[in-house]
């Protein structure tokens, strides 16, 4: 079915070979639902019971009332005042959803609240004064356009000026992804410990990792968080990537403990609420985020495992946006499991249990797929493989195969043979990539609180510098 498919059909009503731009009121009878607090309640529903062509299909106290009004087919508009609780781009599409258009009733002196509606992708408003006047209006106008079930998002500031019935059309020309700059590398894999966090880090730490060229072309690197010495602005030119580390995990978050920070609060969580109010802009994320360097920021996870329906795919996806137009890297530590139970179980739309990790996979540029180097994690990554093709949205997305916790030595070499010829038929032309088995140094990094690549030079660590320079070899850096 097409969008336009879906569409409701009015009356009467034949959209083919006309322009629904011409579309009038009193030719149909349009159910509108409403969910406005405060003294103008009264006022709008006044006013869509005494338009031609409008019936006031429910009056609704709260937006969960509201969406069940249009789950069920109630209504094909919504109006809907900006000050509403709940009223934020979850709310937009999934009326988006259902075939219903949004008309919001805004203060005409709270800029803050025009600027969010355009933000929003709100595409019509009524001020508190005109509704009388110009509610009328501003839905047959909302019905005779498509673009706006689908709003996207404007960055905060924008403001609307163009009218009480319509939210500026220069916002509504500016309503789109904010510009990319950065890309986003998305650190998934298997069950049972690979290793994805630590490799998360390592790869992040390593992507900003400060290189220092001097006169003769040698070429020193930063290491941990303290300066480093430089051979001054004459002599050597430092080059600095800046990255932002996503702790996405919604089953075992651990970036805070594992980088030594003491964050109580999830940044994560505090930019997704900003973004699902339309307020993420680069202040709000930045007020986000825990900066670890100087180019190194880290959005911290969920500090309970159980606030996991904060991360909606919806403001997820305007996060890693509004991230990828600040940085040249965001990697993001994604959970394991990718499965949409809540699909088969539920008839109406529920949160997504593993929505954080599915929207940080549809929108990665590169993802590095982990496992463990044991017979176990060698049948867990070809299984996490065979998911990851059989994902529309994945399956032509670059990847990388990288396996964990290898032995090293001479003696192993037969092994390292065994897992690279298991791997081959999944791996894509590029082949597994072997990490050694270092749980020493590994686990020196974890009590001190730092990433594997800020402290001593490791054959760890050497082996996590050498896939971040080939993501960044790959990406053209």
């Amino acid at each position: 079915m097409s969008w336009d498919e879906a569409l409701p059909q009015w009356p009467g009503a034949n959209f083919e070979g006309s322009n629904v731009d011409d579309l009038r009121l009193d030719q149909y009878d349009i159910r509108v639902l409403t969910a406005v607090v405060g003294p103008s309640e009264g006022e709008v529903a006044r006013a869509v019971n005494e338009a031609a062509g409008l019936t006031l299909a429910r009056r609704c106290a709260d937006s969960a009332e509201l969406l069940g009004a249009a789950q069920a087919g109630l209504g094909a508009v919504a109006v809907i005042s900006s000050d509403l609780v709940g009223f934020d781009r979850t709310l937009i599409a999934d009326l988006a959803r259902e075939s219903v258009r949004v008309v919001a009733v805004n203060d005409p002196l709270d800029q803050f609240s025009a600027d969010r509606l355009s933000a929003l992708g709100v595409q019509r408003s009524v001020s508190l004064g005109d509704i009388e006047e110009q509610l009328a209006t501003a839905i047959e106008a909302v019905l005779g356009r498509h673009d706006d079930l689908f709003p996207a998002r404007v960055e905060p500031g924008r403001a609307a000026a163009a009218g009480s019935s319509r939210i500026s059309a220069a916002g509504a020309a500016n309503a789109a992804t904010p510009t990319k700059r950065g890309n986003v590398i998305a650190i998934w894999g298997t069950h049972g410990a690979p290793g994805r966090s630590t490799l998360a880090a390592g790869i992040a730490f390593a992507l900003a990792d400060a290189r220092e060229t001097d006169k003769r072309g040698r070429t020193r690197r930063g290491v941990g968080r303290k300066k480093t010495e430089t051979a001054g602005p004459t002599t050597a030119m430092r080059e600095r990537a800046s990255v932002l580390l996503v702790d996405a995990d919604t089953y075992a978050p651990s970036q805070t403990q594992a980088l030594g920070l003491l964050e109580e609060s999830s940044g994560l969580a505090m930019a997704c609420r900003a973004a699902s109010m339309g307020t993420l802009g680069a202040a709000a994320l930045q007020r986000s985020t825990a900066q670890i360097t100087d180019t190194v920021g880290l959005l911290t996870g969920l500090p309970r495992t159980t606030r996991w329906p904060e991360l909606s795919a919806t403001a997820m996806r305007d996060v890693l946006d509004a991230s990828t137009a600040l940085h040249d890297w965001v990697v993001v530590d994604c959970a394991a499991s990718i499965e949409e139970d809540e699909l088969a179980v539920f008839d109406t739309p529920v949160p997504s249990r593993n929505a954080a990790t599915l929207t940080a996979l549809d929108r990665a540029d590169l993802v590095v797929v982990v496992g463990k180097g044991d017979p176990l994690g060698v049948r867990r990554l070809v299984g996490q493989l065979e998911l990851r093709r059989e994902r529309e949205s994945l399956a032509e997305t670059p990847y990388v195969v990288v396996v964990n916790a290898v032995p090293n030595g001479r003696s192993a070499q037969v092994r390292r043979a065994e897992i690279t010829e298991a791997l081959a038929k999944y791996s894509g032309e590029l082949g597994p990539i072997l990490i050694g088995y270092d749980p020493a140094t590994a686990e020196a990094a974890m009590n001190t609180g730092v990433a594997v690549t800020e402290g001593k030079a490791s054959g760890l660590s050497s082996d996590f510098r050498s896939l971040a320079q080939l993501i960044s070899n790959g990406f053209g850096s």
